[in-house]
Formats: structure tokens, C-alpha cells, sequence
């Protein structure tokens, strides 16, 4: 499996490259970006368009890397409440197992105040 990422990552780096080399003329071009408000119309300076690519591919990895942290952070956080869950039910079932085993004969019976009493004494 190592192998096979390291191939494909080295595949990928090799295509990057390949389209750097042959689109460098387009990718060294000025660009400028418009926004227009309302209220205002703002513009950027001329911006390599190679600059614009990697910067929108880190503000995508940036966005992508803050929801996978968040889920991340509540994963732990609802792992951490069933392991303590779990652990409160473990040492629960502990104390039962370690509770005295008692039989009750048929000529045992429940006073009227709740409590098991031998008949005859």
C-alpha cells in the first residue's frame, strides 16, 4: 500500500510538472480580479495566474483541513463520553459480580415491610 501511494504521488508530481513546463507562458500572464459591490467596485494589481491557482488551492485545503478539524474535535469528544460511559458500566458490572450469591428457599417469604424473612423463625 506504501508503494502504491508513493507511485502515484510520484505520477502526480510528474503531471504538475508536465503542465507547469508546457503552460508556463499562460500561467506567467498578469490577471487582475474584479469585485463589484454595490456600493464599490474593488481590484486587485496584476496577479501572476500561476499565484492565483496555488492560491486558491490553499484556501481550498485551508477550509477543507477547519471541517475535518472540527468533526475531528467532536469525534474525540463523543469517544471520550462512551469510554466513560463504558467504564462506569464495567466497574457497575464488577460490583455485581462481586455481590455475595444468595439462594432463597421456598420456605423463605417477604415480610410485610419488604424485607426477606425465614418462616418458622
Amino acid at each position: 500500500m506504501k508503494t502504491a501511494k508513493t507511485l502515484i504521488l510520484g505520477v502526480l508530481i510528474v503531471i504538475f510538472i508536465l503542465f507547469v513546463v508546457q503552460n508556463y507562458p499562460t500561467l506567467s500572464q498578469g490577471q487582475t480580479l474584479k469585485l463589484n459591490l454595490l456600493f464599490t467596485t474593488l481590484e486587485t494589481p496584476p496577479l501572476m495566474l500561476a499565484l492565483l491557482l496555488v492560491s486558491c488551492f490553499v484556501l481550498g485545503f485551508a477550509v477543507a483541513y477547519a471541517i475535518g478539524y472540527t468533526q475531528r474535535r467532536r469525534l474525540k469528544k463523543d469517544l471520550r463520553q462512551v469510554n466513560r460511559r463504558l467504564g462506569r458500566t464495567e466497574e457497575e458490572l464488577n460490583h455485581l459480580r462481586n455481590l455475595p450469591i444468595t439462594t432463597v428457599s421456598h420456605t423463605d417469604s417477604v415480610a410485610a415491610n419488604g424485607q426477606l424473612t425465614r418462616e418458622g423463625s
